[in-house]
C-alpha cells in the first residue's frame, strides 16, 4: 500500500506549471525503472513477512493469456457503451483532454512496450494481488475490493472525470475476476493491451 500511496502523492504534488503529467520515452523509462525498483524492494519485504510468489497466483499459460484478451474486450466494450451513453446525454462533455492531462513528447516503441509490460505487473500485483490478498481474510472480500478500487482511483485522479468513468469500473471488474478465478495473469494481459493501445493513441496526437 505504501508504494501506491507514494505514487498518488507524486501525482497530486506534480510540479508541472500546467499541471500536466510529462509523457515521453524518457518519462516512461523512468517509470519502468522506478516501478521495477519498488517491486524488487517490496518483494524482499513481503518474503520477509512470509509471502511467496504462489500467494499472487502468477501462473502464466496460453489459456490465461486468452482469458486476459477476453477480459480486455469485455472491459473495452463496457467503456464504449458508457461513453456512448454519456454522449447521448450531453454531447458537449469532454471527458478526456490528452493535452490537458499529459505534456506529450516523443514516444518510441521500446519505451511503450516496456511500460505496457512493467506498469500492469506493478499495478495488478500491488493494487489487486497484494491488497486483496492481505485484506480479504481479515476484513472480507467486499472491503478488500473497495480498498483496491479506492487506491487505483486515487492514483489516477490526475485524469479527471476519466478516472471515475474508466478506472473504477476497471478495478471492480478486475478485482471480481481475480476473486472469482484467483489468477493475476489475465489482469496483467488486459491491462497491458489497454496501455499499449492508449500509448499508441497518444503518440499520434
Amino acid at each position: 500500500m505504501l508504494a501506491s500511496f507514494f505514487d498518488c502523492l507524486a501525482l497530486v504534488t506534480n510540479n508541472s506549471p500546467t499541471g500536466a503529467v510529462p509523457l515521453s520515452s524518457g518519462s516512461l523509462y523512468s517509470l519502468v525503472i522506478y516501478e521495477t525498483s519498488v517491486l524488487a524492494v517490496i518483494s524482499v519485504f513481503l518474503k520477509y513477512r512470509g509471502w511467496s510468489k504462489a500467494d499472487f497466483n502468477l501462473k502464466i499459460s496460453g489459456r490465461l493469456f486468452f482469458a486476459g484478451l477476453l477480459l480486455f474486450l469485455t472491459y473495452y466494450a463496457f467503456v464504449v457503451l458508457i461513453y456512448a451513453f454519456s454522449a447521448s446525454l450531453c454531447s458537449s462533455i469532454k471527458f478526456f483532454d490528452a493535452n490537458r492531462i499529459f505534456k506529450i513528447g516523443s514516444l518510441n516503441s521500446y519505451s511503450v512496450i516496456a511500460a505496457s509490460i512493467i506498469n500492469p505487473i506493478y499495478e495488478e500485483v500491488l493494487l489487486v494481488g497484494y491488497i486483496i490478498g492481505a485484506l480479504k481474510g481479515k476484513k472480507g472480500i467486499v472491503f478488500a475490493i473497495n480498498i483496491s478500487v479506492l487506491f487505483r482511483f486515487l492514483c489516477h485522479l490526475y485524469q479527471g472525470p476519466l478516472a471515475a468513468i474508466e478506472i473504477i469500473p476497471m478495478d471492480l471488474l478486475f478485482a471480481y475476476v481475480y476473486h472469482r478465478w484467483e489468477k493475476l495473469f489475465p489482469l496483467i494481459v488486459a491491462h497491458g493491451i489497454l496501455h499499449y493501445i492508449g500509448f499508441l493513441r497518444l503518440s499520434s496526437l
